[in-house]
């Protein structure tokens, strides 16, 4: 019979050689799904031809089956299907939601509005009514753009692989963000964009997609997975090809601001074991408002493991002081 010590000595043995084995699991497991050549199976792969012009033309210069055929070298199907998602007011002028304003859909399509908000979970009516180039304030505190003014210069920084995973995302949302990015971005930081299609299922998002980014002044590659993959899955296997220093996760549906990048890579250039994210501010799923989040709350997450917004800890608002511009540890 083993006495009391003994039997906690035999138990604590049995618990740590078991941790032991699951971690062994949990490496082997790892090491495959980083594996370039199990990555890349199942994928197809399209880069964009070498481009010396800027993003596409407002199409509401000439008309849509023209400026279709002529800004993208299509076959006539895509072609069509291009000036059908092209004639909407987010390739007009753009009136709407300037500065990052909200719109209000008008009273006769409400209906249609809540139809269509079961697409996506947010309002893609009022997407659609809103520039996919539309402008937004620079939102920095004064702190913020002084702290930006003096830190060292951005050349010589490490370039970023900008990964953004998507499924059946809306379209005017999803260029948007491409837009976004590019417009806000120095293109000296930004090595590529890469994204990746959890097997959508929406004809819109494979060749008029195709043909769209083609147009970029930076590298755009786009993967179609031939399998569901997830979140997670989908994003190792841009990982996995992307060519950056640094690599940076992006939703489908974002826009960013000004002087958003090189805060994010001076601090993984000063100590690459960071993993650093921005201050996330909010659109509007129903008027898509911009609106600005507060510097004093962080993500988290609870013993459940859901993600939660908390207040910053007293002790790291003491740490900062009275500079709101210092990063939160």
């Amino acid at each position: 019979m083993l006495s009391v010590g003994g039997g906690r000595s035999a138990v604590c043995r049995a618990v740590i050689a078991t941790s032991i084995v699951w971690l062994l699991i949990d490496v082997v497991i790892l090491f495959y799904y980083l594996d370039p050549s199990i990555l890349t199976r199942g994928q197809r792969r399209i880069d964009p031809e070498p481009l010396a012009a800027g993003p596409p033309e407002n199409p509401h210069q000439k008309s849509y089956e023209s400026h279709a055929q002529q800004v993208f070298p299509v076959d006539k199907e895509t072609a069509d299907q291009l000036r059908k998602l092209m004639n909407t007011q987010a390739f007009g002028p753009g009136y709407h939601g300037q500065g990052g304003t909200g719109v209000t859909v008008p009273e006769e399509q409400k209906s249609i509005k809540e139809k269509r908000f079961l697409e996506n979970q947010f309002n893609v009516v009022a997407s659609e009514m809103i520039s996919v180039n539309r402008t937004l304030p620079d939102y920095r505190s004064e702190a913020c753009r002084t702290a930006a003014g003096n830190e060292k210069t951005t050349v010589g920084l490490p370039t970023t692989s900008i990964i953004i995973v998507f499924h059946n995302e809306a379209w005017t949302t999803l260029l948007r963000t491409l837009h976004s990015v590019i417009n806000r971005s120095p293109r000296h930081l930004l090595e590529e964009i890469i994204m990746i299609d959890d097997k959508s299922d929406r004809d819109y998002l494979v060749k008029p997609l195709d043909a769209y980014i083609k147009k970029f002044p930076i590298p755009v590659h786009l993967v179609h997975l031939e399998e569901r993959s997830g979140l997670i899955r989908a994003r190792l296997t841009g990982s996995g090809m992307a060519k950056g220093k640094i690599l940076l996760f992006l939703d489908a549906h974002v826009e960013v601001t000004d002087g958003w990048l090189e805060p994010l890579v001076h601090r993984v250039a000063d100590d690459r074991k960071r993993v650093v994210a921005p201050i996330i501010d909010v659109i509007s799923d129903d008027t898509f408002e911009y609106v600005t989040a507060s510097e004093t709350t962080w993500g988290g997450f609870n013993w459940h493991l859901n993600f939660r917004w908390y207040a910053v800890p007293k002790r790291e608002l003491n740490r900062r002081g009275s500079d709101r511009s210092m990063p939160i540890q």
